[in-house]
């Protein structure tokens, strides 16, 4: 299904945003999914779905701080990872050095 918004009401990456967020996405849109072996979603689930709309200027605002937050979440993630990775190389040679 391809949502095309009112540009003039919401900026079609906060709507995403929006209907990806768990209150939308588990509280509204996948309860109303049916089918049992491929999922659907139903216009009419859809159109019942309730959303906040703010201005296009607070939607902007909205926006730019979830960038910087998910921006922060990769850095985050890229630490995390190295770690890792350091961890599988370092912990081999000091479990080596303990069970003799």
């Amino acid at each position: 299904m391809m949502l095309r918004p009112n540009q003039r009401l919401v900026i079609p990456r906060f709507l995403m945003m929006q209907l990806m967020a768990p209150p939308v996405l588990e509280d509204q849109l996948l309860k109303g999914m049916t089918g049992t072996t491929s999922r659907h979603l139903n216009i009419k689930v859809l159109k019942r779905v309730r959303l906040a709309v703010p201005s296009l200027s607070r939607q902007e605002e909205i926006l730019a701080r979830l960038d910087w937050i998910l921006g922060r979440l990769g850095g985050i993630r890229e630490l995390r990872d190295n770690q890792r990775r350091a961890l599988d190389v370092l912990l081999p040679s000091a479990l080596s050095k303990w069970v003799v």
